[in-house]
């Protein structure tokens, strides 16, 4: 009884992440376990993820920016961008966050930017000119913003 009601957890566990896109981490990590039930994982994309900050006079910032990517196929979770070592949204900069390996998204259509004001930040505000994603195999999608980021808020790029 106690085999039966392990592998029916663990199998659950298998297809949860499965429809989550984790089946390729989730199946050898759980060997001996049955993963014929029609559910394939999805396909691992690889984005690059350039922030470019306008020239304006005080735009760039040391403030916390994250990113989360909307696409056909569903979205991807928050992802802080930030270069360690390097001072990133520097006025007139672009910078770029390469290899962020998500489950494939589909055509991008939107990228919601969480910009968080850290305390004690001098350089709170921030004017980003635009977002630019580049996924393996797909054309480059950019999100045009031209706006000023001036208290914690989440705003939604729509792709150009």
């Amino acid at each position: 009884m106690r085999v039966r009601a392990r592998r029916t957890a663990t199998s659950t566990l298998v297809v949860l992440a499965a429809a989550i896109g984790l089946a390729a981490t989730a199946g050898p990590a759980m060997a001996g376990v049955r993963q014929d039930r029609g559910i394939e994982p999805m396909a691992a994309v690889s984005y690059n993820v350039c922030g470019t900050t306008s020239n304006l006079a005080a735009a760039g910032t040391d403030s916390k920016v994250e990113v989360r990517l909307r696409g056909s196929q569903g979205a991807s979770p928050f992802i802080q961008l930030d270069n360690p070592n390097r001072d990133d949204f520097e006025i007139g900069h672009t910078d770029c966050f390469p290899n962020i390996v998500l489950a494939d998204l589909g055509v991008l259509s939107s990228l919601d930017v969480r910009f968080t004001r850290l305390s004690g930040d001098d350089n709170f505000e921030w004017n980003l000119s635009h977002f630019t994603v580049i996924a393996t195999g797909d054309p480059d999608a950019v999100f045009p913003c031209q706006c000023w980021f001036r208290a914690t808020q989440t705003r939604n790029l729509r792709v150009a």
